[in-house]
């Protein structure tokens, strides 16, 4: 019987033999101080979040991914090739987060204030503002946006496009909600229809139906406190599925049709494009952690422990595995070895995950109606590192599936080697895609 121990791992931990799990093992932390708040308005060209503050040093994005198990900040600039340069980058584990929303303002915000005051020091520029996401629950809602061109002599440019989205502000929305980020799916110029471009056009009445997405409002105010509590302001927020999306994703993906399902530790976000355009987005809120518990119950192990054989020993297709394959293990405090196969606790973990890629992709099904995703699914977050994922996704969904590196716009020989394999990690995409949307708007 082929015996492979967790014992030492799990013995090991605290010492920081093992640095990739350094964020199971959190540390307490002081209490961030109030800082005071930027003036805000709702409107804005992309995201409902435009702040007015100082900017950046010339060049420079911070994303900031605030997530459930961890807090990720990335401090970078675009090179002469337009790559993604990371100056300086830190991770501490998220605390007072649940399943995306913040329940501990003083807790969450003192490790966004360690996690940003790291990643700055690093970089050694000056910064004023991030970039950051939201991992709550949304809300997709199809709303036409109308403005009357009294100047009929100048063509429509970007300026028309901009006041069309800030009309989109005074639409009427759920109470308790507003808007996250919204997106024009084609535009209208005088009654005539389906135009993907209108820069450069002459008309007087201006349409575009746009897709909405909009997110609870004290989640979203609850997030700006905690970044301002770092002495820094936020400039834009979007929705954590757009963010992992533009990592992973080329335009000609988002122009055949591609969805991207971001497995997170408490929730899982999902965002789908078609035609160059986003069609929908969602957060579903099961994640990697829920697949940690199912663990903990069936063997006793803790959270931490359970997270770790998981990410060792775990895998989503059981047929694969060597049925005479045992894992070794003890229980916190426990003084006996326990004993689990690699087949039941891929089991475990596939009954899980099949539940997750199901109500993802009927909620995917259901967004595109009736349009095809030629260019399949990409898993993102923790849990897109799972050995044999993509033919799980394959067979619960009939479409090609693979995990997204976050490589597509980083600069991969200016990331330090120390770095590398975490910074190319489907767990990165989020604070990538911030970092990457953020450089795009100061370039």
């Amino acid at each position: 019987m082929k015996k492979k121990g967790l014992l030492g791992i799990f013995e090991n931990l605290s010492s920081g033999q093992f640095p990739q799990f350094k964020s199971l093992w959190g540390d307490d932390r002081e209490a961030a101080h109030e800082h005071g708040p930027e003036h805000t308005k709702t409107a804005a060209p992309e995201s409902a979040i435009e702040i007015i503050l100082k900017e950046n040093a010339e060049g420079i994005a911070v994303g900031l991914d605030v997530g459930s198990s961890k807090i990720v900040a990335l401090v970078g600039r675009l090179d002469a090739q337009q790559k993604v340069e990371i100056l300086g980058f830190a991770e501490v584990p998220s605390e007072g987060l649940i399943r995306g929303s913040v329940v501990n303002l003083t807790k969450t915000a003192a490790a966004i204030r360690e996690a940003l005051h790291s990643a700055i020091t690093m970089a050694n520029v000056e910064v004023n503002q991030v970039i950051t996401n939201y991992s709550g629950l949304c809300n997709n809602l199809d709303q036409r946006g109308v403005i009357i061109r009294e100047d009929m002599i100048h063509e429509i440019g970007n300026e028309d496009i901009i006041r069309l989205k800030k009309e989109m502000q005074g639409n009427p929305y759920p109470p308790g909600e507003q808007i996250v980020y919204l997106e024009p799916q084609h535009f209208i110029i005088d009654d005539e229809p389906d135009i993907r471009d209108p820069i450069g056009m002459a008309g007087q009445r201006f349409e575009s139906d746009f897709h909405v997405i909009t997110g609870e409002v004290t989640g979203l105010q609850n997030l700006q406190k905690c970044v301002r509590q770092a002495q820094v302001g936020v400039k834009d927020i979007y929705p954590t599925g757009i963010a992992s999306a533009e990592a992973v994703i080329c335009e000609e993906e988002k122009e055949e049709g591609i969805a991207v399902i971001d497995i997170g530790a408490a929730v899982t976000s999902i965002s789908v494009y078609k035609h160059g355009i986003m069609r929908y987005a969602d957060t579903i809120l099961l994640g990697g952690n829920t697949i940690n518990a199912d663990i903990k119950e069936f063997t006793g192990l803790s959270s931490k422990q359970a997270e770790l054989m998981k990410k060792v020993y775990g895998s989503v297709l059981p047929e694969q595995i060597d049925p005479s394959e045992i894992i070794q293990y003890k229980i916190l405090n426990g003084t006996k070895d326990k004993f689990i196969s690699k087949v039941d606790l891929a089991l475990i973990i596939q009954s899980r995950m099949e539940e997750l890629i199901g109500l993802a992709y009927n909620r995917i099904e259901e967004a595109l109606k009736g349009r095809c995703l030629t260019c399949g699914i990409v898993f993102t977050g923790g849990d897109a590192n799972l050995p044999n994922l993509r033919v799980l996704g394959e067979q619960i969904t009939g479409l090609k599936c693979h995990g997204g590196s976050p490589t597509l716009h980083l600069q991969k020989s200016a990331v330090p080697s120390k770095w590398a394999e975490k910074l190319t990690s489907p767990a990165y995409a989020t604070s990538i895609g911030l970092l990457k949307m953020g450089l795009t708007k100061v370039a």
